[in-house]
């Protein structure tokens, strides 16, 4: 072989050892940036997780005002008779009607949380849902006069629920 060609073999070799390295950088920046993008969505999902639980936190508290000023809360929502807040206010109607919003709105903080939770607890959670939808006329009543307040997620655990109660 001529020095020529030892010459073009040893470009062609060093070509090669540096495709091979360029591939391997390559591939090693691939993987960090998938896990870059990755973070990057668990941080997002993690934000909107935090804000929907918070909105749903707010919202308890909202509750908890109209469940100790009864007829505050016929000023707002008016009164089960569909009439406006002005008038004889029945306290223990709106005493129950904001316990049944409290205990649905829980009911939508606890889906925020379930996957956060064991599998064990959730179903506890589900059993107790479950009996109260069952048992209790007041949840049953609000659920179906308020369920287009809620979203979605909260149709989907409720909704069976009510239709087996």
């Amino acid at each position: 072989m001529t020095a020529v060609a030892w010459i073009a073999l040893a470009g062609l070799l060093a070509a090669c050892t540096q495709l091979f390295f360029l591939n391997r950088h390559t591939a090693e920046f691939a993987k960090q940036a998938a896990a870059s993008v990755e973070a990057a969505k668990a941080t997002s999902d993690a934000v909107n997780a935090s804000v929907h639980i918070t909105m749903a936190q707010m919202m308890i508290e909202i509750d908890r005002v109209f469940l100790e000023r009864p007829s505050l809360r016929a000023q707002f929502y008016g009164r089960p008779d569909g009439k406006a807040g002005a008038g004889q206010v029945d306290h223990r109607e709106q005493e129950t009607q904001a316990a049944a919003e409290m205990l649905i709105d829980f009911v939508e903080c606890f889906l925020g949380h379930r996957n956060y939770m064991p599998d064990e607890f959730t179903s506890y959670w589900r059993a107790y849902f479950s009996d109260l939808m069952s048992r209790s006329d007041a949840f049953r009543d609000f659920w179906d006069q308020n369920r287009d307040w809620y979203g979605g997620v909260v149709h989907e655990f409720l909704d069976p629920l009510r239709q087996a109660a």
